[in-house]
């Protein structure tokens, strides 16, 4: 449950445009039913997009933090 769950994608363009994207997230019990899980989100461009007005080599970072109970504790 304390580990770092990471997740990348990569994604192709029939246009040659290439992006990829990271998600880092790690959940914290607060008690067996109520877990905290921030999460940050980062999108990197490798081409030049003249359509999304977004450079080469440029990114984007987000984050977010997400509040939930289990329905069930695990024992």
């Amino acid at each position: 449950p304390y580990e770092i769950e990471l997740e990348a994608a990569l994604f192709a363009g029939r246009n040659g445009d290439v992006s990829r994207r990271a998600t880092l997230a790690q959940d914290f019990l607060l008690t067996h039913r109520l877990i905290l899980q921030p999460r940050l989100e980062i999108n990197a461009v490798c081409n030049q997009l003249p359509q999304s007005r977004s450079g080469a080599g440029e990114s984007v970072a987000a984050s977010a933090a997400k509040f939930f109970a289990r329905s069930r504790p695990t024992l």
